[in-house]
């Protein structure tokens, strides 16, 4: 008997008095417990396996619609590979048992042989030689993938790296797509080792690892080849794509902050980026090719990108790296307006628009893309008063009535004056269909650092949204303070909420304080009927999302 119950038992076997025979051995084993069930053809034997919950198969391999032995065993084995199977026949030939059995039988028993404690012990033992070999399989995969792997950060190791290039590159040469590499160096990371000891840098190590893990795509592989040097292939990546990906992790790095005792340590890193091509089909060969771009990345100053060159083929070369890609972003003609429609989720109408900016330049069109690298290197209130200004633009060419959103980072509101805002709208605008949505995950710890601007661009007719509530560092403070005539939802908030009671909960507590506060909500990111529904029945005024389209 087995653990969980008794030992079930599918006899495949044509023949009755043959069936009856094994029936009748199994119930004469007084000391375990057999459920046996019978089919005689194999189409019913894969019918029966296809539900599963069988512990062991006895067969006959001549069967009705099987006279192929060899056939027969290919199929049963395609049907149930995990379960142990035992022949169980009247053909007494020792190679053809011999030839059973390394094709992965358990056990080969001739019918006239057969009595209740031979087949106790055969199907007993074949059950557990079958457990010993899965646990064994289990065993070898996972000393395999040790082998494979860097022991603190579970990453690729040189091993790992240099089985995944292989692949990789073989694949380059059959399919032609480009495969790029990073070669990642943390900068300065021995004064970690020296102020902190090892132990506080392996958690370091770690942490900086997994932030930056999470910008990659699932089809991209990461190797620690060394104490702080990260290789990192993406596959099936043009150079503009890399240098994007690149970018982000470069960000992602700098941006980790990790906690010891009282004091913070935070890191940079640089990055030099290359395409690899057949010749480079070793570990230590890629290596060589992409150390001379890291080193120019450390002789600029480090925490940045650089490429080895070779890019070029893809239209990026050394002038296109990202200092010259940000000068390119301050061009006002380097972006363009699209817009989403809003809609009044009581009747689904178009109340208004949010007008949204797209880069030009690639490969940062998005504006989660410009504007975080424009953050990072002291340029996003010049691009973020351009993109404001475009987007002014393109909304006046509505009619007046319909609503126009128009998105505004703090610190452009905290640090440019009021008048030179105005001053974006062409003379004779409606100013009071024009509606400022400004972050609020982005404002600072003291709103009330914004309210003086604030309140001069509602005495000129504006009216202000405050964007992104609900979600990560949320605080009521700025809505309290600010008083914002509308209060957008975060859109993590919102997709999927009609499934998330604990979301829902949260949303539900938000909308009181938030009506009781005199605003009207704008709910973003309604993607489904279902959650459309749900925001409808608490009362959500309006509405925007993927559910009516991508902005245009």
């Amino acid at each position: 008997m087995l653990e969980n119950g008794p030992v079930k038992v599918l006899l495949v076997e044509d023949d009755d008095l043959d069936a009856k025979l094994v029936k009748c051995r199994l119930a004469e084993d007084a000391d375990h417990d057999f459920l046996l069930e019978t089919v005689d053809t194999l189409a019913a034997a894969c019918e029966r396996l296809s539900q599963g919950n069988i512990d062991v198969i006895l067969a006959d391999l001549s069967l009705p619609d099987s006279e192929d032995k060899s056939k027969t065993l290919e199929v049963l084995y395609s049907k149930a590979p995990s379960i142990p199977l035992v022949i169980l026949t009247g053909y007494n030939d020792y190679s053809f048992e011999l030839e059973m059995v390394r094709k992965g039988i358990q056990d080969y028993v001739i019918k006239d042989q057969v009595t209740r404690q031979l087949l106790t012990r055969v199907i007993l033992h074949a059950i557990e030689r079958q457990r010993l070999k899965r646990e064994n399989e289990a065993l070898m995969g996972q000393l395999e993938r040790l082998a494979l792997l860097d022991p603190l950060t579970e990453f690729l190791n040189r091993r790992g790296l240099q089985k995944t290039l292989s692949r990789e590159i073989e694949w380059v040469r059959k399919s032609k797509f480009p495969l790029l590499a990073v070669l990642l160096d943390l900068d300065d990371f021995k004064r970690v080792n020296d102020a902190f000891g090892h132990a506080v840098g392996d958690r370091v190590l770690k942490e900086v690892a997994h932030a930056f893990l999470k910008t990659l795509r699932t089809t991209d592989y990461v190797a620690r080849i060394g104490g702080d040097e990260f290789v990192i292939l993406l596959p099936q990546t043009s150079m503009l794509a890399g240098l994007k990906l690149a970018e982000r992790i470069r960000l992602a790095i700098a941006e980790t902050s990790i906690d010891v005792g009282a004091d913070k340590i935070q890191v940079t890193a640089s990055l030099g980026l290359a395409e690899v091509f057949q010749e480079n089909n070793t570990v230590e060969a890629l290596l060589s090719k992409m150390h001379e771009a890291l080193a120019q990345s450390k002789r600029k100053g480090k925490n940045r990108i650089s490429s080895d060159g070779a890019g070029a083929k893809s239209g990026v070369g050394q002038g296109r790296l990202l200092e010259q890609v940000l000068e390119t972003m301050k061009d006002g003609k380097s972006y363009r307006v699209v817009k989403q429609p809003i809609f009044r989720l009581k009747d689904l109408t178009v109340s208004g628009y949010e007008f949204l900016s797209r880069s030009s330049v690639e490969p940062f069109e998005t504006p989660e893309d410009f504007f975080k690298t424009c953050l990072e290197f002291n340029s996003l209130g010049f691009v973020d008063q351009l993109c404001f200004r475009n987007c002014v633009a393109q909304a006046n060419k509505l009619p007046q009535g319909i609503k126009k959103h128009i998105n505004l980072y703090p610190a452009t509101l905290l640090s440019v004056s009021p008048d030179q805002l105005l001053s974006a709208f062409p003379k004779g605008a409606q100013l009071s269909d024009f509606c400022v949505e400004i972050g609020e995950e982005l404002i600072p710890g003291d709103s009330s650092a914004l309210l003086q601007n604030s309140d001069k661009l509602k005495q000129a007719g504006l009216t202000i949204a405050i964007d992104d509530v609900g979600f990560g560092k949320s605080s009521l403070e700025s809505l309290v303070i600010l008083e914002p005539h509308f209060v957008k939802i975060d859109k993590r908030l919102v997709i999927g909420i009609a499934d998330d009671r604990s979301h829902l909960r949260v949303l539900e507590r938000l909308l009181e304080v938030i009506h009781t506060l005199g605003a009207q909500v704008i709910a973003e990111g309604i993607e489904r009927e279902e959650d459309l529904k749900v925001l409808q029945s608490l009362g959500v005024e309006y509405g925007q999302g993927f559910l009516w389209g991508q902005p245009e």
